[in-house]
């Protein structure tokens, strides 16, 4: 995106009930913009730990693994959303909001079913990869 072009998109966005506008930065400039739900499927308290691992593509990632009742609602929530699934017709899927003390990381599009373990990848450096990792942490 333009930043004139953000500018303009969230003067004019609507509001929408039960949800917020929320934005996304990298390096100082508006990275994304999306409409998140008030009220998460997933907390921080759904999570049984985070980890930080080095990936030879993408620098840092951050490993999550939720407790086994929130893997089994997450890969409910994500099969339904994935493309074509039961609540999704569309050949995209739509996008899962990652809110860390209450900002917006990232939005990714859900693209399969994702279960009780995940990665969350965005080309950190290891400082910005612990720090996620240590904010997931202490919500547990």
């Amino acid at each position: 995106y333009g930043r004139s072009v953000v500018t303009q998109w969230l003067a004019t966005a609507q509001s929408v009930e039960g949800y917020r506008l929320m934005t996304s930065e990298r390096d100082g400039e508006i990275d994304d913009v999306v409409y998140v739900r008030e009220s998460p499927e997933l907390t921080e308290a759904d999570l049984e730990s985070a980890s930080v691992v080095k990936d030879e593509f993408c620098g840092y990632q951050v490993l999550g693994k939720l407790n086994p009742n929130a893997g089994r609602r997450f890969a409910e929530l994500t099969r339904a959303y994935m493309p074509h699934g039961k609540k999704n017709p569309r050949d995209l899927g739509y996008r899962l909001a990652i809110v860390v003390n209450g900002r917006l990381l990232m939005a990714p599009t859900i693209q399969t079913e994702i279960g009780g373990e995940f990665v969350i990848t965005g080309k950190f450096s290891r400082e910005e990869a612990l720090k996620l990792a240590a904010s997931l942490n202490r919500g547990h």
